[in-house]
């Protein structure tokens, strides 16, 4: 099996900025992301700014939402095929990239989101504090 690349380059870090702070300035709240879970509002991951589609293959999604513990960091990384996922090095370092402090996945909250058509992403939460 032959691994997909992700180049981090000046153009991807330009990206992944420009990602970081939309979510900033578009923080979900409460009733967003009541409307999203009851189909009301489309997902972060389907709006614009809140995206980025890297060579090759890759979907990076973010955003930052007022969570019952506060505000939180919500990152997903997908691929283009199903039954993939990508290696979780590749998301701690989107996830840097992205903010995120600490010790990379142990200080975050971890799972396997379902995103349809038999694709799956790493979805990574952590609280700011």
């Amino acid at each position: 099996m032959m691994a997909r690349p992700f180049l981090i380059d000046d153009n991807l870090r330009e990206k992944m900025q420009a990602l970081k702070e939309n979510a900033e300035a578009n923080i979900f709240s409460m009733d967003d992301l009541l409307d999203i879970e009851n189909d009301c509002a489309e997902p972060p991951g389907n709006r614009p700014g809140f995206a980025v589609l890297v060579p090759i293959g890759y979907c990076v999604c973010f955003s930052i939402e007022d969570q019952p513990a506060g505000y939180v960091r919500h990152l997903s990384v997908s691929v283009d095929a199903a039954g993939k996922l990508p290696s979780p090095f590749l998301v701690e370092k989107v996830m840097k990239l992205l903010g995120f402090t600490g010790d990379g996945f142990i200080d975050c909250e971890f799972n396997i989101e379902d995103i349809g058509s038999g694709r799956e992403a790493i979805s990574v939460l952590q609280v700011i504090e």
